[in-house]
């Protein structure tokens, strides 16, 4: 395996190679943003190990060139000192599959990493999915309706992605948090019923488009074609 690491702490990053090198993983390691940048185009990896924050810029830039250009089937885990809430959550809305708080714990990082690429190797999601008159292609991170595009932010689509391979059932907050936002736990925040009414607009979920996107007071939502929405009583 290949694994592209950007940090710019030296002495952090030797004590990671060795013990990823142990691990038997080649390790591609960076010290610049730019300097990753310039080099995507002609490198080959596997997963990518990125600090978030560097003196010549954040790792979004980079997930940004590689889920434009490779797609989703790259591994992207961040690491950084930063663990508040927000930071996180930008992260992943950028793209990132997981973000792990620093000091790195290295049996915790082979674990996930591991981890990833079982998922990235059984994993395949399917070339679309076809509900009424919309199409989804989870590879290209697109969605269209009547086969026109739809314009939607990374987070949007992982959330009408996660709806779509979940249609018909209901979905809790939580669960969206856990899955889509990648936050483990029970809080219900309002974030999730603002992502939920833009992707509604955004996607005209309605009855005249045929499907769908109902809210379940007090549970969640559920994305049904018009004529198998449960009405509450």
């Amino acid at each position: 395996m290949d694994l592209v690491y950007l940090e710019d702490n030296e002495v952090q990053a030797e004590v990671i190679i060795e013990e990823l090198r142990k691990a038997k993983i080649n390790v591609l390691h960076y010290t610049k943003v730019n300097d990753l940048i310039a080099d995507l185009p002609s490198i080959h990896f596997s997963i990518m190990l990125l600090d978030w924050v560097l003196p010549d810029g954040n790792a979004d830039k980079i997930i940004k060139m590689v889920r434009n250009s490779i797609g989703w089937s790259v591994p992207i885990l961040v690491a950084s000192i930063r663990g508040e809430e927000e930071t996180i959550v930008r992260a992943l809305s950028q793209g990132a599959d997981d973000y792990i708080v620093k000091p790195i714990r290295i049996a915790e990082l082979l674990a996930r990493i591991e981890s990833h690429k079982r998922r990235a190797t059984l994993e395949m999601p399917p070339e679309s999915i076809l509900m009424g008159e919309y199409e989804l292609f989870p590879q290209q991170q697109t969605i269209t309706l009547k086969g026109v595009p739809i314009s939607l932010s990374v987070l949007e689509f992982n959330l009408v992605n996660f709806l779509f391979q979940n249609a018909g059932k209901l979905v809790t907050r939580p669960t969206l948090l856990r899955y889509v936002w990648k936050i483990s736990t029970d809080v219900e925040t309002r974030t999730v019923d603002a992502t939920v009414a833009r992707l509604r607009k955004k996607c005209q979920f309605n009855d005249e488009s045929g499907l769908v996107l109902q809210t379940v007071h007090g549970f969640g939502y559920r994305l049904s074609p018009l004529e198998h929405v449960e009405v509450e009583n």
